[in-house]
């Protein structure tokens, strides 16, 4: 079911992946007031994502698409964007360069471009602002190496799987529906190069029982408030298991 939380108006809020989509819409296209383009974009989007459930991950396989936002409701979000944008304009924003650097930071220059040609190469998907940064974030922390073209592609899905987790996160966050995960598991991972085999594994383990986790613990756990916006986030749809994996 779309609708989910109640507003102080006494109305439901509706999907947060709705929002969240609608809100891109409005900031990278300059539809801010222009309620019926927005909606038009909006319905050939939950067009794509209707044709493509058959081939999704299980957790996701039974969403339905077909209770789009009414003309209405897109208007009234946008009325509601113009006042107060629960995500800043420019996390946002599809990721450009060089524009987008004055953001991101310069010294992140190569793996910002990094992440843009892993995404565009594997997924023909420009990633916004926010999770451009996560991934630049992780790739120091984590002293991931992308500049061998042999294992651009595994470091990449490591590097971009956490980065889209933090930005799943933060725009549960945002808008108010924030998904269950820890902390110190995300910490202890990265601390450890993701998963500890390869720097002291046996400490690594012990650690882990020493904080009272387990190793092996999901980095996220969704609810249906979050299953649609799991959707837009292209590695977590590329390794979540299918039925017909085998």
């Amino acid at each position: 079911m779309a609708l989910n939380e109640l507003t102080r108006k006494g109305r439901f809020d509706i999907d947060i992946c709705y929002q969240y989509k609608m809100l891109s819409l409005f900031v990278n296209f300059g539809l801010e007031r222009k309620p019926l383009e927005v909606h038009k974009r909006l319905m050939d989007w939950f067009n794509v994502k209707h044709s493509e459930v058959t081939s999704s991950p299980d957790l996701v396989k039974n969403l339905s698409w077909d209770n789009s936002p009414s003309y209405k409701t897109v208007q009234r979000y946008l009325e509601k964007f113009r006042h107060n944008l629960p995500v800043p304009k420019d996390r946002i924003e599809d990721f450009h360069f060089p524009g987008s650097m004055e953001y991101i930071g310069w010294r992140h220059s190569r793996s910002a471009l990094d992440c843009l040609r892993f995404y565009l190469s594997e997924y023909r998907y420009r990633p916004p602002v926010g999770l451009v940064q996560w991934f630049s974030r992780i790739t120091e922390l984590t002293r991931s190496d992308l500049s061998d073209p042999k294992t651009f592609n595994k470091n990449s899905i490591h590097v971009g799987l956490y980065a889209e987790v933090y930005w799943l996160r933060e725009l549960s966050e945002a808008f108010r529906r924030p998904v269950t995960s820890s902390d110190l598991l995300l910490e202890l991972r990265l601390a450890w190069g993701f998963n500890g085999l390869e720097n002291n594994s046996q400490v690594y383990e012990d650690i882990f029982r020493e904080e009272g986790i387990l190793s092996n613990e999901s980095l996220i756990l969704v609810d249906s408030a979050h299953k649609r916006l799991v959707t837009e986030m292209p590695i977590l749809m590329d390794i979540l298991p299918r039925s017909t994996d085998k």
